[in-house]
């Protein structure tokens, strides 16, 4: 189980077996890494699994000006702290 705080700066991976979707959200828009917003045990979107909603630091516009968007906790490998 991985432990994460609201507002933590992370680096995220996706498993394999992900989804295109979150391989492609996490390639394109992690390459300075996450802020995490928000989470839910059960996010509807996701057949009533985890999610966690992350808002990406790789354009230079301000909070809520950036992508944001919700991950299925199930297809993440990895989060971390950025930098470590």
């Amino acid at each position: 189980m991985v432990t994460v705080k609201l507002e933590q700066h992370v680096a995220i991976t996706a498993k394999e077996s992900a989804s295109e979707r979150t391989h492609n959200r996490i390639q394109e828009q992690g390459k300075a890494g996450f802020i995490v917003r928000d989470h839910l045990r059960k996010h509807p979107s996701f057949s009533g699994g985890p999610g966690l909603f992350v808002e990406s630091l790789v354009d230079k516009g301000r909070k809520g000006e950036r992508w944001m968007g919700w991950l299925p906790l199930e297809e993440i490998e990895t989060i971390q702290p950025w930098g470590v």
